[in-house]
């Protein structure tokens, strides 16, 4: 094998394949990137849960497929100077040559590695920017608990044809929605560790390709390709959705920036925050659960125009996220019953649940 392609081409793309194979891996040959040069140039790795595969552009000389390891391969590649890196085999070497400098890698034994398995696509197509952003804003209020409840840690995606996505995040104390526009051409459902579809989404340019099948949801744009493992565990779609068809009782129209900029404030001071609501004011106070707090006490006021009044108290962990993935000057704020708080900015919502005052920890 032997081809010459554009050095940081290759190196993302072997970072982003290596993405899929961090953390504990059952096998070592599960730490392999599997380089195929034929008609184009193939990068990719697979742990049995997760596929990452990419395209790079290159001069291929002679065909061939190899394993190396996948992190080394990735790290050096990024640290070389050269604009081109010239990739060839030697017996039981892969020698990466740049500029002056030449690596030697070890080949693994690609006979031992798992057959890749292909990505589903055609269900629908979004707007990879779109889909990233939407994606962020829900996945910091996704947690694991100690209560064997997955979906808590996941995002789940519903397509629905003529109305695109609709995907769902968090817990029982924090929940948020979003609404997507997409070409759903199939409806389809499906939920997954929303930390790793940020992790595969955020690199992608352009209109991503969704489907889903054989338990996997497959995403591809451009010259990158992943499928994920789905959670088998259903998603509670009812209990989640009627969540969001409570009623509420005042709202409240807020500056967005002003506010972002009074939780923050409230965060350095403890670890949840009591809001109280009247018509044209929010005044924030900062509340910690430690019996005896040695932190300060802050508070703080954003002028609203809004109906009614009443108080909440909220975790930090929670609402900081959420108010710093809103965008646009203003967003509204519903007060609910069972004292349930709802953000609603243009394109995602949040429901929030109160936190009883002796609370001292709470389970997600």
């Amino acid at each position: 094998m032997r081809f010459i392609a554009p050095r940081a081409d290759l190196a993302n793309m072997a970072a982003w394949a290596a993405r899929a194979i961090q953390g504990v891996r059952s096998m070592p040959i599960l730490g392999g990137v599997r380089i195929e040069a034929g008609y184009q140039l193939r990068v990719s790795a697979f742990n049995f849960d997760n596929l990452h595969e990419g395209r790079v552009g290159a001069q291929i000389t002679d065909s061939g497929e190899v394993l190396v390891p996948g992190l080394p391969f990735a790290q050096i590649l990024d640290k070389l100077r050269a604009p081109s890196v010239e990739i060839f085999t030697d017996g039981r070497e892969l020698v990466a040559k740049s500029g002056a400098s030449e690596v030697r890698f070890h080949l693994m034994a690609l006979e031992q590695y798992p057959d890749l398995p292909k990505a589903p696509i055609g269900h629908a197509g979004v707007d990879s920017e779109t889909l990233a952003g939407a994606v962020e804003s829900l996945a910091p209020l996704t947690a694991r608990n100690s209560l064997n409840t997955p979906w808590t840690e996941c995002v789940y995606i519903n397509g629905v044809k003529g109305r695109g996505l609709r995907l769902y995040g968090g817990t029982r104390q924090a929940v948020g929605r979003a609404f997507l526009a997409a070409d759903v051409q199939e409806p389809f459902e499906c939920m997954l560790p929303a930390r790793k579809l940020v992790e595969t989404v955020k690199p992608f340019d352009g209109t991503v390709h969704l489907g889903v099948a054989d338990n996997r949801l497959g995403l591809a744009a451009n010259d990158q390709i992943a499928a994920l493992r789905l959670f088998d565990n259903g998603y509670p779609t009812t209990a989640v959705g009627q969540i969001f068809l409570g009623e509420m009782l005042d709202t409240f129209k807020v500056p967005t920036a002003d506010f972002r900029e009074s939780v923050r404030l409230m965060a350095p001071a403890g670890d949840w925050v009591v809001l109280d609501f009247q018509p044209d004011l929010i005044t924030l106070t900062s509340s910690n659960s430690d019996a005896v707090n040695d932190r300060a006490t802050v508070t703080d006021a954003v002028e609203v125009d809004g109906t009614g009044t009443g108080q909440r108290r909220l975790d930090l962990k929670y609402l900081l996220p959420a108010v710093s993935a809103l965008d646009g000057e203003t967003f509204e704020i519903g007060l609910g019953s069972r004292n349930l708080m709802s953000i609603i900015g243009s394109s995602v919502e949040y429901v929030m649940a109160t936190i009883p005052k002796e609370a001292r920890a709470v389970d997600a």
